[in-house]
């Protein structure tokens, strides 16, 4: 039970080229709530809509909003976008990731298409993630601050965010507009490099070694409930598997009659078999005392 439920591994993110040039960009959409606004405003206000484009070279963020996430709204706004995202970072955007919502798809899509611009769809995008979370907080400290309207706090926060050091490239995203790519990518490298990680995720597995395969479905499947638990989730299969082969191509191992990436295995430990032999003593002992019978209580059937 402890390694089934065990936190999922984080998925694998390398640098790959496509980091290690400006122009290459993840777009998300992120919903404003009117009861978080409402009690610091003092006008009727609605439920709307960030749309955010991030450069995942240099970190430089353009935000824009929209009412609602239907395609009349959110293609222009994109489009729109993109042009001074290319503005700024004086040269073409060649690539675009998101999320598969359905804001992105379809119409979305073929805008891409016509521009020229590449589109693909992630789980999630882990640049603009944490770019999300600190445009929201700079975006709601000011609106508490009561720096303005909120039609003026979208480019309040964005400003403050590209004038923000970044941990990622080791500047602000203004700063990194005005620096090679070259040495941006090797900054980002080295801090890829500098990142720890526990070792049970990192330890090598062999063939013949013990494992546990991630439950895909599972993760991330209590998220839609209201009181989220994380425990609630187990994320592992329950019955352990034998690593049969190694693939270094793919670098993938085979396990349970298909090839798993690293990140998505789990090694388990030996147990000897006194000691399991042990726990299930211990454990029985413990159910058998904790019995009606072993209590003194009559038992009584239900029929």
């Amino acid at each position: 039970m402890l390694q089934i439920t065990r936190d999922a591994l984080p998925q694998r993110k390398g640098t790959g080229y496509r980091v290690e040039q400006r122009g290459n960009l993840e777009v998300d959409l992120v919903e404003a709530k009117n009861r978080d606004i409402k009690p610091f405003v003092h006008h009727p206000i609605k439920d709307f809509y960030w749309i955010t484009l991030i450069d995942r070279l240099t970190g430089y963020l353009e935000v824009d909003s929209v009412i609602h996430k239907g395609f009349e709204y959110v293609v222009p706004v994109i489009k729109k976008m993109i042009g001074k995202m290319e503005k700024a970072l004086k040269t073409k955007v060649k690539y675009i990731r998101s999320d598969s919502g359905s804001e992105f798809k379809s119409e979305t899509q073929q805008m891409l298409k016509q521009l020229g611009i590449r589109h693909k769809f992630v789980k999630s995008g882990n640049r603009l993630e944490q770019a999300n979370k600190t445009f929201q907080k700079i975006w709601y400290r000011l609106m508490r601050l009561g720096r303005g309207d909120i039609d003026v706090l979208d480019g309040q926060a964005q400003a403050i965010f590209n004038n923000t050091l970044s941990s990622v490239n080791g500047r602000t995203p203004l700063e990194a507009l005005e620096t090679p790519d070259a040495a941006l990518a090797k900054h980002v490298r080295e801090f890829l490099q500098k990142k720890k990680r526990a070792k049970y995720k990192v330890v090598p597995l062999e063939v013949g070694d013990k494992v546990r395969y991630l439950l895909d479905k599972e993760r991330g499947k209590h998220k839609a409930e209201l009181m989220y638990k994380s425990y609630r989730g187990k994320h592992w299969s329950e019955q352990v598997y034998d690593v049969v082969k190694y693939n270094k191509y793919t670098d993938s191992y085979y396990v349970a009659s298909k090839y798993r990436r690293r990140e998505k295995l789990l090694k388990v430990p030996g147990t000897d078999t006194v000691s399991r032999d042990a726990v299930a003593a211990k454990h029985a002992a413990r159910k058998k005392k904790q019995s009606p019978e072993a209590a003194g209580y009559e038992w009584k059937s239900k029929n």
